[in-house]
């Protein structure tokens, strides 16, 4: 039986040395090294001169002066004239032939190697800004927090001559905000803060089909009566994925990931702490970059990078540690790659200061390990499955999910098919309902499901992490937190509800269960 299973695994697996991401020269900073007081904020491939337009937060690229925005030729880092330190990119498009950014208190456009200032009238006053630039049927439109000389603000469109306010006026929050701007179904989406717009009830978010505002269902609300900010949105699929802080809807509490289908508001089950900053098509699937909140068992929380991905049937992870506060905050594609751009210093355990490309034609394959919880076997995996049956080598008809819960005792293994890998994992004994047993070591899970706690008994605890189906981490807990003999009681009622796998380090190694939270 076992050389069947290795056979099998061999024919199918794709082993692949190769990382997903890699750095571009010295990267982004103060003086071309490392500088936490830096950050990409917007990417642009210019198609027109086949350059991948940068801008941010930063004075130099590798040890080349630049001074808040430079050009990647696909070779080297090269200075974008005319930006300046003291005009923040905010936002990049491209409009009638013309790379177009938001810079802070002005529109620009990049004409082969500089930036020049469109020649407008005054646009706002003060020291409001321009959050988002995007082209809509042909016309240039701009969010943010500005007044218009007309009075009207926070959205605006130019008419060849002057900018004009879209619609009527934006009500809600300060002044009313747009902080994001999409398109859905040829309508024009904009987000902020607010709660109505052109008259019409809205809910932090609207569609504009060229004549009036829409609402959006119910909208989007705040979690614990904060403001929702939302950051990035993009239509994959015939729905809209919209994603940031603070994001809550009725079908969908505090997910930080949501999606609109035309009628109604739901959101990815897997997402519960993902905050997205960007959203691009790359390979056709939809990818979402931006930062990722971790719980400890007290509720306190620390953060990272992560990229994850959806080809319209599994959504995959990338995790990619990093300091707190660190996270991808712009991207797009050039030359086959998906380039990543933020304050991060790191991504999957590559230097990488602030800039980095990714690629996922070269995969990093990693065996698959069969775990158990109660009656119940698993993986930690997305992707298909088939199981098998090692007594006799036959595939089980119908067990195609993550978890199989056997039948009769026997030994019992997983075909794991993920992201162009393909391996089987070891088998593993099943002894019957409620006593599943590996290398002869024992644990126990109570309650499960569980609203509030949940309790781990095992001899000799060194560690419990709890994570979700990704293998996003959202509780790590040391033994000497809330021990009493041989079990300890962990708090999850902060996790939204869903399924998580919960990890034991003991004297004899790592062991794994399932939670469901209720």
């Amino acid at each position: 039986m076992k050389k069947y299973l290795v056979g099998l695994a061999v024919a199918f697996s794709i082993h692949a040395n190769a990382q997903y991401f890699e750095p571009i020269g010295l990267g982004i900073g103060i003086d071309g090294v490392q500088s936490n007081a830096t950050r990409v904020k917007s990417i642009l491939n210019d198609t027109i001169h086949h350059k991948l337009l940068i801008g941010g937060e930063f004075l130099y690229a590798d040890s080349i002066p630049v001074s808040g925005g430079c050009y990647w030729d696909g070779n080297s880092f090269h200075s974008m004239i005319g930006i300046g330190a003291s005009n923040i990119t905010m936002s990049s498009t491209m409009w009638n032939g013309y790379n177009v950014f938001a810079v802070d208190l002005g529109v620009h456009m990049f004409d082969s190697t500089q930036t020049i200032p469109f020649n407008f009238s005054p646009l706002f006053f003060g020291t409001d800004r321009i959050f988002d630039v995007i082209s809509f049927n042909d016309s240039l439109y701009i969010g943010g927090s500005f007044y218009l000389q007309d009075g009207t603000h926070g959205l605006a469109k130019w008419n060849g001559t002057v900018w004009e306010g879209v619609g009527g006026s934006i009500t809600g929050g300060p002044i009313g905000i747009i902080q994001c701007l999409g398109v859905y179904n040829g309508d024009l989406i904009a987000a902020g803060t607010f709660d109505s717009i052109g008259g019409i009830a809205a809910n932090h978010i609207a569609r504009w089909d060229g004549v009036q505002w829409h609402a959006m269902g119910g909208g989007v609300n705040a979690d614990f009566g904060s403001s929702p900010h939302i950051q990035c949105m993009h239509e994959y699929n015939g729905k809209l994925y919209v994603s940031g802080d603070n994001l809550d809807v009725p079908a969908a509490f505090l997910t930080g990931l949501i999606e609109w289908d035309g009628n109604s508001w739901t959101g990815p089950s897997l997402f519960g702490n993902i905050g997205g900053s960007e959203m691009k098509i790359y390979h056709n699937k939809l990818y979402v970059g931006g930062s990722i909140a971790i719980y400890d068992s007290m509720g306190n929380s620390s953060g990272g990078t992560v990229l994850i991905s959806y080809d319209g049937i599994v959504w995959k992870n990338y995790i990619l540690w990093n300091a707190p506060g660190g996270m991808i905050r712009a991207m797009d594609t050039f030359q086959n790659y998906l380039f990543v751009g933020g304050d991060f210093d790191t991504l999957g355990g590559v230097y990488c200061n602030k800039i980095a490309r990714f690629s996922d034609d070269t995969v990093l394959c990693f065996p698959p390990i069969l775990e158990t919880s109660g009656d119940t076997l698993f993986v930690n995996e997305t992707g298909y499955f088939h199981w098998i049956n090692c007594n006799d080598g036959s595939i089980i008809s119908g067990a195609t999910s993550n978890t199989y819960i056997p039948d009769t005792a026997g030994n019992y293994a997983v075909i794991v098919t993920s992201g162009g890998c393909n391996d089987t994992t070891e088998c593993v004994s099943y002894l019957g309902i409620n006593e599943l047993q590996i290398e002869d070591y024992k644990l126990q899970l109570y309650p499960n499901p569980a609203n509030e706690t949940v309790t781990i008994t095992a001899e000799n605890i060194k560690e419990i992490v709890v994570s979700n189906l990704l293998g996003v981490q959202m509780i790590r807990l040391p033994s000497t937190d809330y021990r009493v003999n041989n079990a300890i009681t962990i708090d999850i009622s902060k996790l939204p509800q869903g399924i998580y796998l919960l990890r034991v380090q003991t004297n004899n190694g790592w062991r794994a269960g399932k939670v469901v939270k209720e």
